[in-house]
């Protein structure tokens, strides 16, 4: 992995602001003035933010000079330079070399273990924001970690993660007594040399892990019909991942373990609708969920010898009580972010569901340990790391579950219903960024988020209805692919073509993004009661999961609103590239523009039935609408093809002579 250190050394022409004659002060043992200084000020109650950090080492030569006279510092910076770990240093060797702090190298001590209790302590408290640890407290060192994954002293850090993640935090609190899944692997206890078994619990309870993995193209090892009475397995038989899954149970405590393809009979159709429709609440109610990060297989493993970052261990300069004699410092490990970026998981359908729904997600990477629960995100090396955003889901999910949930002293004031739409369409956007092997999981895979999401739903009456809510399609039936549609026309366009399969066709309800396999984004928009309204929601055919899978369902929404239609020289108002406004603020307003979904061509003859309208107040209101092919069953039936938006001037002056009538969308 190359280590991005783009800003640790750069080249600039100073002067120097030694008074002519000073000598200078004789510098800690092994740690050149300069570096000495840049040491100190660290851990300097007063020291600014770290990007503040200037400490010029006269030229560039004077560095290599105090390189081979023993100083540590400045023999590590040319160490990671000429490793290409940073980039090239511009200009001669004559100019000073000023040293800037970034998050790509982290002071660390080396006798400081990731299992000591207080650096492994987990804060009651619920935090948001990207935060460095090493800018809150000046003292804060990070830690040392074990050679490798599977360490003794790594599980003793997880067994404490879990205590305190149980027992401190209220918004990852786990039932009492948990009804264990249809079948869980029993694993033993650890040092039992019993073989591992398939157990058919008949509603037994207890507590369980989960394991979130992904599998390939021919699972070699599964559960089916021939095998399901014996099977016993030796633990050298499984597959690495599953292996080492049941070694992690053994070393924490928990007895089960439910992995997917062993606890659900594989080529019965039966076992696998019943017990996919249980995914999420196996999730949810496992005390926490494996995750091989680095594995792109079930052969890949957990545990590994850990890749250790270029690191120089030197005497400390800060002396006192409780200090380290000892100080290292060395290219931090990859941010949170930069490991599910590189993870062949992240971009999963069913791992998106799998991780927002649990409580608490233990990562095993190539380089650290990872704990992410609903209150916070932490690893080996540091007390806390960032924890919100796409990245950090489960996380992010419980921020969305404590805030728009019951009042808590920790958010005391709920938001409004409005806001917690806001935050679905956040979770469509990103879930629908995800791939799946087959098109037809991705429906049930977001309705195990919904149930969750339901929970916390203001409204009793707004129901879920194909990846939609209810109460709110007319800002919800505003979608489209993500980076093009937005009604700013902003950003170049995202290919569909990346991300749906040759040959790919939108399937039914076409008002709904869960026909398409492309990202979507959803349009902000406030409700005109008076233009537009839902008349009926065919409810009974949504409870047919089975039926929906198999694609033979379709799915009608009954709507009233305002119907214009297009033809002839009308048609020509469809323009792909609308014409734009001066721009305001640094945003170019679209005039009147319609976007024509992916793989939809603009027939002859087309409608527009006005939705809804922005609520932005900065610009121009705007009305949105759907453009709508009519089929051939009947009159009143369309299918949608698009979505356009104008000013609200220049769009009720297109729908002038528009009328008003009910129409259904398949």
């Amino acid at each position: 992995m190359k280590w991005s250190l783009s800003r640790l050394f750069q080249s600039r022409s100073k002067p120097s602001h030694r008074p002519p004659g000073q000598q200078p002060r004789q510098p800690t043992q092994q740690l050149c003035l300069r570096c000495e200084a840049f040491v100190r000020h660290f851990f300097s109650k007063r020291r600014s933010i770290p990007s503040s950090f200037n400490f010029t080492h006269g030229t560039l030569q004077e560095r290599s000079k105090s390189a081979r006279e023993g100083c540590q510092l400045c023999e590590f910076s040319i160490r990671v330079s000429e490793d290409d770990l940073v980039t090239e240093i511009k200009g001669s060797q004559n100019e000073q070399a000023t040293v800037y702090w970034t998050a790509a190298l982290e002071f660390f001590d080396p006798g400081l273990s990731a299992s000591d209790h207080e650096a492994a302590t987990l804060n009651e408290s619920y935090r948001t924001g990207f935060q460095y640890p090493e800018w809150e407290n000046a003292s804060e060192l990070q830690r040392e970690a074990p050679r490798r994954t599977d360490d003794p002293e790594c599980f003793e850090l997880v067994q404490t993660w879990i205590h305190k993640c149980c027992s401190r935090h209220p918004i990852c609190s786990r039932a009492s007594i948990t009804r264990l899944p249809t079948r869980v692997i029993s694993v033993g206890v650890d040092g039992d040399a019993a073989v591992p078994f398939l157990l058919e619990t008949s509603g037994e309870t207890g507590p369980y892990v989960a394991l979130s993995h992904r599998w390939e193209q021919n699972l070699s090892f599964k559960t089916t019909m021939a095998n399901l009475e014996s099977h016993k397995v030796a633990l050298e038989t499984l597959p690495a991942t599953f292996r080492d899954a049941v070694v992690v149970c053994r070393k924490v405590g928990i007895r089960f373990l439910w992995i997917d393809a062993v606890c659900i009979i594989q080529d019965s159709t039966e076992d696998c609708n019943r017990e996919v429709a249980q995914m999420s609440s196996i999730y949810r109610h496992a005390v926490f969920t494996i995750s091989a990060l680095h594995s792109s297989s079930s052969h890949g493993g957990l545990f590994c010898e850990r890749v250790r970052p270029p690191r120089v261990i030197f005497p400390s300069p800060v002396t006192g009580q409780g200090k380290p004699r000892e100080i290292g410092m060395r290219v931090a490990a990859p941010t949170f972010g930069e490991e599910m970026s590189n993870s062949p998981l992240t971009p999963r359908g069913w791992i998106y569901q799998e991780r927002a729904l649990s409580t608490a997600t233990l990562h095993f990477s190539k380089h650290q340990i990872i704990w992410e629960c609903r209150n916070k995100v932490i690893s080996e090396y540091s007390s806390e790391i960032h924890g919100t955003g796409p990245d950090a889901l489960t996380s992010d999910f419980g921020r969305c579950l404590l805030q728009l949930g019951p009042k808590s002293e920790a958010y005391p004031l709920k938001l409004r219903a409005q806001d917690q739409m806001d935050e679905w369409e956040y979770i469509v956007k990103n879930f629908s960024r995800t791939r799946f092997t087959k098109a037809t999981d991705r429906f049930p895979a977001i309705c195990g988020v919904a149930a969750l999401f339901k929970d916390i739903i203001i409204d009793p009456d707004n129901t879920f209805i194909a990846g939609l809510w209810s109460a709110f399609l007319y800002r919800q039936l505003l979608w489209g692919l993500d980076g093009r549609t937005a009604p700013y026309m902003m950003g170049p366009p995202v290919s569909h073509q990346a991300w749906c399969p040759p040959g790919w066709k939108p399937r039914l309800p076409s008002w709904s993004w869960i026909s398409v396999d492309y990202p979507v984004s959803t349009w902000s928009a406030e409700e005109i009661p008076s233009i537009f309204r839902v008349v009926n929601i065919e409810r009974a055919r949504l409870t047919n999961l089975a039926s929906y899978r198999d694609g033979t369902e379709i799915l009608e929404l009954r709507v009233w609103g305002k119907l214009k239609w297009f033809e002839g020289p009308a048609r020509e108002l469809y323009r792909p590239t609308p014409p734009r406004l001066p721009e305001r603020r640094g945003q170019s307003l679209s005039l009147f523009g319609i976007a024509i979904d992916p793989e939809c061509s603009v027939p002859e003859r087309f409608a527009g039935l006005i939705v809804s309208k922005s609520h932005y107040i900065i610009t121009p209101e705007m009305l949105y609408f759907l453009v709508l092919e009519q089929t051939g069953r009947c009159g009143s039936l369309f299918r949608r093809i698009g979505i356009g938006s104008g000013t609200k001037t220049s769009v009720e002056e297109i729908f002038e002579g528009g009328v008003f009538k009910e129409i259904t969308l398949i």
